[in-house]
């Protein structure tokens, strides 16, 4: 073998150990931040997924309604044939003039063509005006919804914290232990610091195991709203902390604005006029309808 080709099959050994040793290394889980659960809680969650499918089934309630204007058409046929034993004929002024004659035809038509009908005006105001109250619902279900996986994603940030805290005291409290052991072995303390010291190393683990449960109970709670399999950490959200810095206004200059931006109240306010505009619809009965009837006979 040349030097050129022992040069080349070294090259191709190192490159394919390379190549395997990026396959067996483990990539770093991108931290899940909370702009991204809340996203993936609008996408997956079943109550995000049912006000869209509500609003949706509001829209159609809307198109039916609004197909009643539309002229309806009633056309039914009727047809008859009947076989007679005989015929019977007369003669009158030497013509045969046929009185029953051996096949009976028969047929009727009737046609029902409503043009306007005012009754349903009041259902089509309603089902418009329940269609914005279903509106403003969604999106407020997709709003607590998200409010809800702001408040689990914090809680599981906490318990997190907390658990590393917990194995930060651990640690500590193992030293503490280790010196207290090494100063007895010397003469220098009683075994009752050595007491003390395997209780607080003891009382340490206890709390990170407790914690240690915690943390995996309020991640699953968080997969549960997310629909998703949350691994690896959570990005702490830098922005919202900022923000919860600064000094809150008075509840009494936040009341007109929630007053007027608040989703549920709105939707209260569109379905309560959805409500009374049914009032008109008894009203409505007594003005006339305008309709269009046709019949067709036939028989031979």
């Amino acid at each position: 073998m040349t030097k050129k080709n022992l040069f080349l099959k070294r090259i191709g050994q190192a490159a394919l150990l390379a190549c395997l040793l990026l396959a067996a290394t483990p990539l770093a889980a991108e931290d899940l931040s909370l702009e991204r659960a809340v996203t993936l809680a609008l996408e997956r969650n079943e109550r995000a997924l049912a006000a869209g499918e509500q609003l949706r089934a509001a829209q159609g309630l809307v198109a039916q309604a609004r197909a009643y204007f539309l002229p309806a058409v009633s056309l039914s046929l009727t047809g008859n044939y009947m076989r007679r034993p005989y015929a019977v004929e007369r003669e009158l002024n030497g013509q045969a003039i046929t009185i029953q004659s051996l096949n009976a035809l028969s047929g009727y038509a009737a046609l029902n063509w409503i043009l306007f009908n005012p009754s349903v005006i009041p259902n089509y105001r309603q089902a418009l005006l329940e269609e914005r109250a279903q509106r403003y619902s969604s999106a407020d279900t997709r709003r607590r919804l998200s409010f809800e996986v702001a408040s689990a994603f914090l809680t599981t940030l906490t318990m997190d914290q907390v658990h590393e805290a917990t194995g930060h005291r651990l640690d500590y409290a193992a030293r503490t232990l280790e010196a207290a052991r090494a100063r007895y072995a010397a003469g220098l303390v009683s075994v009752n610091d050595v007491t003390r010291a395997e209780l607080e190393y003891a009382t340490a683990e206890m709390g990170r195991t407790q914690t240690q449960g915690e943390v995996q109970m309020a991640t699953l709670q968080l997969g549960y709203l997310l629909d998703f399999s949350v691994e690896g950490r959570l990005g702490t959200p830098e922005l919202l902390l900022a923000q919860a810095e600064l000094p809150a206004s008075a509840a009494v200059e936040l009341l007109p604005g929630a007053q007027e931006r608040r989703l549920d109240l709105r939707a209260l306010s569109w379905h309560a006029k959805a409500q009374r505009a049914l009032i008109l619809e008894p009203s409505l009965e007594w003005l006339p309808s305008l309709s269009m009837n046709g019949q067709y006979r036939y028989t031979n």
